[in-house]
């Protein structure tokens, strides 16, 4: 499971040794060592290697924002290939989660795998214009 990482624990006028920077964001230092070999400034001139906490912070929130997937109407997240992909067949669960909020489930049309979104049940009306819904558990649509 992919851990969430606070960018607000990393004082941005520090400058932090690779063991520090983990222990500040609560990570191993080998995920450190992996960021900067994606693109986290370091500075090189001295040994051990120092990382300002601005460059640091602003690496993990810029990750952040391109880990996000948004979707189209007619989309929904696949688990495996890691992308917005249609449902097969426009065919769709709605598996609620509370009385308000629920989750559409369907199979990726690449890889038959777990395509997942979540929504409001009010939103359930516009969506069944997209997809054929089927509503599973209590209190039916």
């Amino acid at each position: 499971m992919v851990k969430r990482v606070n960018p607000r624990n990393i004082k941005i006028h520090q400058a932090y040794e690779i063991d520090q920077a983990a222990c500040s964001v609560g990570v191993s230092i080998p995920t450190i060592r992996g960021w900067i070999k994606k693109g986290l400034p370091v500075m090189r001139a001295q040994k051990p290697f120092l990382i300002i906490g601005a460059d640091l912070r602003e690496y993990i929130e810029n990750a952040r924002k391109r880990a996000k997937a948004p979707l189209q109407a007619n989309q929904l997240y696949c688990l495996r290939c890691r992308e917005a992909r249609t449902p097969m067949g426009d065919m769709v669960d709605y598996l609620p989660i509370s009385p308000t909020r629920g989750r559409l489930v369907g199979l990726c049309s690449e890889c038959e795998g777990t395509l997942n979104r979540f929504c409001s049940r009010s939103a359930l009306p516009g969506l069944a214009n997209i997809f054929d819904i089927d509503c599973k558990g209590q209190g039916e649509a």
